[in-house]
């Protein structure tokens, strides 16, 4: 948890990962994983790389686990914060592809979570092949 939210490089958490793969489903008190962590801290160079290896590693905590924030809900929170900053937004934008390549659930928090996104980062999700397949089924 805490190596994802202060931004621990990729080598780093391949280690962690290593040692206790059961780490990636583990949650706190208030039912996150570090998923959630990276997530909420996805502004930073390496939320990335957590992202992508996380969901490598278990794809299936790209949906709510027993009952914890939606990850996607928790990246629009973050991306509310970001203003104008390019670096902040190219990562948000690469972990915003890593959740949604994790084919997620199309539950209606799921497609809630998909419209609070900020418009800078909706205009870029609606045009992911998997978001359009699932807004299709939908539909």
């Amino acid at each position: 948890h805490y190596a994802c939210a202060y931004g621990a490089s990729e080598e780093i958490l391949y280690v962690l990962t290593d040692a206790y793969p059961d780490g990636i489903t583990t949650m706190d008190n208030r039912v996150r994983t570090p998923l959630h962590f990276a997530l909420s801290n996805a502004g930073r160079p390496a939320a990335p790389a957590a992202v992508r290896l996380l969901l490598s590693l278990n794809k299936e905590i790209v949906n709510s686990i027993d009952e914890g924030p939606l990850p996607l809900r928790v990246l629009a929170g973050y991306a509310l914060t970001v203003k104008h900053e390019d670096e902040p937004r190219d990562s948000v934008h690469r972990c915003l592809e890593h959740l949604l390549n994790a084919e997620p659930d199309p539950t209606a928090d799921f497609l809630t979570a998909l419209q609070s996104l900020p418009d800078w980062l909706s205009e870029r999700a609606v045009v992911v092949p998997v978001v359009q397949h699932l807004l299709n089924e939908k539909i």
